[in-house]
């Protein structure tokens, strides 16, 4: 990780996991991924479909938020490791 990114890591860190899965993964993934999922299947749209698509993709949202989060912290604990030693 390069330096700037280490401080941007740290700041986003600070903020907290839920703040960063919330914003990164459900509103940012998931949002984006369920307007692409209606504009796409705009002909066949019903609540229950609507539904489904809300629900997965905001369950999606919070997987994929999680899963960077992890990889975000495992880069950084490795840069963090490299500078101490």
């Amino acid at each position: 990780m390069r330096p700037t990114a280490l401080e941007r890591w740290e700041k986003t860190r600070a903020e907290g996991k839920a703040k960063f899965i919330l914003t990164r993964g459900v509103l940012s993934y998931g949002l984006f991924m369920l307007i692409m999922t209606v504009l796409f299947y705009r002909n066949d749209l019903s609540p229950s479909f609507i539904g489904m698509a809300v629900v997965g993709w905001g369950i999606a949202g919070a997987l994929y938020g999680t899963i960077r989060w992890y990889l975000f912290e495992w880069q950084y604990l490795k840069a963090t490791a490299r500078r101490v030693s």
